[in-house]
């Protein structure tokens, strides 16, 4: 797998990333499975977050990367928190998450994120530690932040650098919509030290370090159809060749479409 270097924090990655929003779509022996695969095939950076799964994603990040720790990657994220019902009765999940999907499409669920503080950001940071049974995060992204969800950026700057240099966390930057981040206007500046937005919305001038929605070019949701291997590969293609030094996050839960991605010429 080709390895890339940041250009702004000098993090060094592979130019393909697992990314765990949908590893929750999968039964548990199904999830071990790929993210093992992804290893085999070369794959060192994982993308995860508290609200992928409602905390499934990096549970099962943290049992199946423990032995690799040191070679591994792992990006995850503040902003956006789990479901605390879903999240305490695991079991409950299918139905509770169908019923949110239905409530979504009616109108009835509104998706406003809480404001994001330092203090909610430290609780944040330790329990992914422990959720993902490691010292550390090698990123840590604020979750689709805007204006609105960051009332007060210097200090929240000063808990992330603080928790830098605690050790928590090697990395820090933003991950969402690029309207979002531009709208952070001098912000962006001092708390995207690693950039992950669309890669359909990126301007060329400003090439971001990690892209997602490659392969999908819209939202992921429950219920979405699927995509067929040969277009998935070409669009994870396409993306590569735009960033030399950039990530390319693909999500999926196909072992075969993986398996391809993984073996493109740009990627190996």
């Amino acid at each position: 797998m080709r390895k890339v270097v940041f250009e702004r924090s000098g993090l060094q990655s592979t130019c393909l990333a697992f990314g765990t929003s949908r590893l929750h779509y999968l039964a548990a022996r199904k999830r071990r499975a790929i993210i093992n695969l992804a290893l085999e095939l070369g794959i060192l950076h994982f993308d995860t977050a508290p609200a992928y799964g409602d905390t499934i994603a990096e549970i099962e990040l943290g049992q199946a990367l423990a032995r690799v720790r040191d070679r591994v990657v792992i990006a995850t994220k503040y902003g956006i928190p789990p479901n605390p019902a879903i999240a305490a009765l695991p079991a409950l999940a299918p139905p509770l998450r169908a019923l949110r999907f239905v409530a979504r499409k009616a109108g009835l669920w509104r998706r406003d994120h809480p404001a994001m503080s330092a203090e909610g950001l430290r609780r944040s940071v330790e329990q992914s530690l422990r959720r993902l049974r490691t010292d550390r995060i090698d990123i840590l992204l604020l979750h689709e932040p805007n204006p609105g969800t960051l009332p007060d950026p210097e200090r929240l700057l000063l808990e992330l650098q603080a928790l830098q240099h605690r050790g928590m966390i090697r990395h820090f930057g933003l991950a969402g919509d690029w309207d979002g981040i531009l709208a952070l206007g001098e912000q962006r500046k001092m708390l995207g030290q690693i950039v992950q937005t669309n890669e359909s919305q990126w301007p060329p001038g400003e090439p971001p370090d990690i892209t997602y929605g490659a392969i999908s070019t819209g939202p992921q949701s429950f219920g979405r159809p699927s995509i067929d291997g040969g277009t998935a590969g070409q669009r994870v293609a396409r993306a590569l060749a735009r960033r030399a030094h950039g990530v390319v996050i693909v999500s999926t839960t196909s072992a075969e479409h993986l398996e391809r991605i993984a073996r493109l010429e740009g990627a190996t």
